[in-house]
């Protein structure tokens, strides 16, 4: 098991445009992950409220609607890199900014909305970038490690979050994001120009409403003629990331109101549990689930999940909370690394960028309204009851909508 692990990430690191995107992609995403722990922590600090923080979550993924097609459309259009190194600068500038503003409800709340709104232009480049930079015999291999590192990032954010926010402080936080993603930046630098479109930077503005609506309808007419082998990997995808931000609201509550502890020791004691489930999934699916029928790994990945979610309503102290959220970090990758691939193995190269930007829509579109009533819910029934919710409906949401259950 070592030497192959070894073997893998040699092979893939290998590749030099992919080890600059590889390792932006490891920075970037450890920021940013950072922020969101942070950013619900000290919503929830400046209001007491779980509604505040559902808040706080919908006003981040509201960008999205309107404007994640249109990041695809010129993912597909422009440099990709000229993308990424923008993006990934003004999102440093943001966090530098926003270190010396006071902190309440509606500055908390814009600048989760301006910080949301920059990124929706990075993940389109970003994923339609490893086919173009990766040949087809270790295009498996770069989508793995792509999810692998994309899931462990969520995690190691989340765990270390809490000890940064609370050695650094409220602002100091945000300076440290700041530095991380100049960082990636410094990565992003060296990777050779990558792309369909050979238009200028002033091309980003200057492109006619007209042509930016018709590459966004084409793309839109290739997923639904190719709905087959894209929809229903969209569909699941879009179920774990909304899972994800749901469970992110009510965590703040549930660390104070039902487990007692500190707000800020949640990020490690409920979120590493998860995090290391989350890499022992992760390690095993890349060694010997390649073979595997991805429909077995989905419905595996459900049964977990909704297993784990059903006994967490039942059993609150804190070492139960912590073996059962090490399962659902095992049940998570079990969903979304089949239908990630999936959809990476089946897309055409001229239209990755618009299909991600549309991914990246349903997903916000998706966990707009679980998102905003979750905090409410959690404030009216109990989070006790919130945590059941979550688990039935999101049971019966994926069983349906890919027919598995």
């Amino acid at each position: 098991m070592q030497m192959k692990l070894v073997t893998f990430f040699q092979t893939m690191l290998g590749n030099r445009s992919f080890r600059s995107l590889w390792s932006a992609q490891v920075v970037s995403q450890i920021a940013m992950n950072i922020s969101t722990f942070v950013l619900a922590v000290r919503m929830f600090e400046v209001s007491h409220s779980n509604t505040a923080v559902g808040l706080l979550m919908l006003f981040s993924a509201l960008p999205a609607v309107p404007l994640a097609p249109l990041a695809g459309v010129y993912a597909d259009r422009l440099d990709r890199k000229l993308l990424l190194l923008t993006t990934t600068t003004f999102r440093a500038f943001l966090f530098f900014l926003f270190s010396y503003v006071d902190h309440s409800v509606s500055s908390l709340i814009v600048f989760s909305f301006m910080l949301s709104t920059v990124n929706l232009f990075f993940g389109p480049a970003e994923a339609a970038t490893i086919p173009t930079i990766v040949s087809h015999e270790y295009l498996f291999a770069a989508n793995s490690m792509y999810m692998f590192t994309m899931f462990s990032t969520v995690l190691t954010g989340y765990m270390i979050a809490g000890p940064l926010l609370g050695v650094l402080g409220n602002e100091n936080i945000f300076l440290l994001l700041g530095f991380l993603l100049l960082f990636a930046s410094f990565f992003i630098g060296k990777m050779p120009s990558v792309g369909n479109g050979t238009k200028p930077a002033s091309d980003l503005f200057a492109t006619e409403l007209s042509d930016i609506f018709r590459d966004l309808l084409a793309g839109l007419k290739y997923l639904v003629e190719h709905r087959a082998t894209t929809l229903l990997p969209v569909l699941q995808i879009t179920l774990t990331q909304a899972l994800l931000s749901m469970l992110l609201v009510i965590a703040p509550g549930f660390a104070i109101d039902i487990l007692n502890i500190d707000i800020k020791a949640s990020s490690y004691l409920l979120i590493g549990p998860g995090g290391v489930g989350f890499v022992v999934s992760l390690i095993w699916m890349n060694l010997y689930a390649r073979q595997m029928s991805p429909a077995r790994l989905i419905v595996g990945g459900i049964l977990l999940a909704g297993v784990t979610l059903f006994l967490l309503t039942f059993f609150h102290t804190l070492l139960f909370s912590m073996v059962f959220l090490f399962f659902l970090g095992l049940a998570s990758p079990l969903i979304a690394i089949p239908a990630q691939t999936q959809l990476q193995r089946n897309l055409s190269e001229e239209f990755r960028g618009r299909v991600y930007g549309i991914l990246i829509m349903s997903v916000s579109v998706a966990a707009l309204l679980p998102v905003a009533i979750t905090g409410f819910l959690a404030d009216l029934f109990g989070i006790v009851e919130v945590v059941f919710f979550v688990q039935f409906s999101a049971s019966q949401w994926v069983c349906s909508s890919g027919s598995l259950c």
